[in-house]
């Protein structure tokens, strides 16, 4: 029933043997090679993997800090801003009071000289009174002198009431 034919046996492992060799001389280096190449070009992509993974931390960490150094200078910018405001409204305000100071001096003054006309016309008018008056009296003209003195006797006795 089951016979081991040994012929047949031997034949096929020295096929097998020659179909090995056969493989090992012309099949497995290019296979073994390639296989190497795939395995270099894999560490090759992994190395620059982790390389590209590097630039872009440092580019990243750079990024924050120039997005840190541009916060940082633009607080000091509103800062400055805030502080030039702050001074120009002082400086507004003081002119403002400065003005405001002129305004009412030069008024004072305006006032002050109104008062002295009127203080002036008031005495004129009121020697003109007491030259009417003592006239009336009299019922004679005064001469220029007379008229002199009775206007700076007047004078004197309306500004010991002013």
């Amino acid at each position: 029933m089951f016979e081991i034919e040994t012929s047949l046996i031997f034949w096929s492992a020295i096929s097998f043997a020659i179909l090995l060799l056969l493989l090992n001389k012309f099949l497995l280096p290019p296979l073994l090679l390639m296989m190497e190449e795939r395995k270099n070009r894999i560490q090759k992509d992994l190395q620059d993997a982790a390389q590209a993974k590097n630039q872009a931390a440092e580019k990243l960490s750079a990024s924050r800090q120039k997005l840190a150094e541009a916060n940082a200078r633009a607080e000091k910018i509103v800062a400055e801003s805030t502080t030039a405001a702050e001074q120009q409204k002082e400086q507004i305000i003081g002119k403002a009071e400065s003005n405001a100071q002129k305004i009412i001096l030069q008024s004072q003054a305006k006032i002050e000289n109104d008062v002295q006309k009127a203080k002036l016309a008031l005495q004129m008018d009121l020697a003109q009174l007491v030259s009417d008056a003592s006239r009336k009296v009299i019922k004679k003209t005064l001469t220029d002198t007379d008229h002199a003195k009775l206007i700076a006797e007047s004078l004197a006795e309306l500004e010991h009431h002013l």
